[in-house]
C-alpha cells in the first residue's frame, strides 16, 4: 500500500494541547459558538494566536467556521466558529486512545480467523445502531457526514464534486493500514446504516480507502450502479 495515499492519524493524543483545550474551552462557555473577537477578549493575546489554535480545532474536526453576513466593513470578513459534536464528545470524555486499541485488538482477532468482509460489515451496521442519535432527520447526505464527523474523520464535501467526500483523518489508520480487508468494511457497514436510518432509499454510498495523496473518499451514487 502506497504510504503517501490516504488519510492523516486522527490525533488522538496531541490535537489538545492545554492552548488548543482552553480555546475549545472558551468556544463552549460562549454557548458553542464563538467569533475571534470575543474568544481574543476571552483569552487575551494576540487575535493571531487564537486563529491559529482555532485553524488547528477546524483542521482536527473538533469546530466548524461559518461565515457571518457582512457588516459593512472593510477587512477580513467575521467567522463563527462552533462546536461539532466531535467538540462536544472531547470535552466529556477526552482522547478515545482505550477505544482505538480496543479496535486494534478486535482487527487483530478478525483477521487471524478470517472474518472479514462482510462480516466486518456487519460489525459497521452494528456500530451505527449504537452510535450517534439525532441525525435520522437530516438530509441523508448531510447524516453521513455527521457520522463521519462524529467519529473522527473530518470529513470535507469535495470542491469541485458535491458527491464526494473526502475524509482527512482516520481515527483507525494504523489499524487500516495493516488490515484493511477488516477496518475499511467496518466503515462502509458504519455508513450504509448511516444513510438507510436517515431514510432515502435508492441511494448508495461507497467507501473508497485511501483513494488519493491525503485522504479516502466518500461517493453518493444511485443504488445498482458503480461508484
Amino acid at each position: 500500500m502506497d504510504p503517501d495515499l490516504g488519510p492523516s492519524p486522527f490525533p488522538v493524543g496531541d490535537a489538545l494541547t492545554p492552548a488548543r483545550r482552553r480555546v475549545l474551552d472558551a468556544v463552549a462557555n460562549a454557548g458553542g459558538t464563538a467569533t475571534l473577537a470575543l474568544l481574543s477578549e476571552t483569552l487575551g493575546g494576540h487575535p493571531n494566536a487564537a486563529r491559529q489554535h482555532l485553524d488547528s480545532l477546524v483542521a482536527a474536526g473538533f469546530l466548524s467556521a461559518e461565515q457571518l453576513p457582512a457588516q459593512g466593513r472593510r477587512g477580513r470578513p467575521a467567522r463563527a466558529y462552533v462546536l461539532t459534536p466531535l467538540g462536544r464528545r472531547s470535552r466529556e470524555e477526552g482522547a478515545p486512545l482505550a477505544y482505538v486499541q480496543l479496535v486494534d485488538a478486535l482487527a487483530e482477532h478478525l483477521a487471524a480467523t478470517g472474518l472479514s468482509g462482510e462480516a466486518a460489515r456487519a460489525i459497521g451496521l452494528a456500530w451505527k445502531a449504537a452510535g450517534p442519535e439525532g441525525l435520522e432527520s437530516h438530509e441523508p447526505w448531510q447524516a453521513v457526514q455527521g457520522v463521519l464527523s462524529e467519529l473522527g474523520f473530518s470529513p470535507v464535501v469535495h470542491p469541485e464534486e458535491p458527491e464526494v467526500i473526502q475524509l482527512r483523518t482516520c481515527p483507525l489508520l494504523a489499524a487500516a493500514r495493516r488490515h484493511p480487508e477488516v477496518i475499511c468494511p467496518i466503515h462502509q457497514g458504519l455508513l450504509d446504516a448511516a444513510l438507510a436510518a436517515a431514510g432515502r432509499p435508492g441511494v448508495a454510498v461507497r467507501l473508497h480507502p485511501f483513494a488519493e495523496p491525503g485522504a479516502c473518499l466518500v461517493t453518493r451514487t444511485p443504488e445498482g450502479q458503480p461508484g
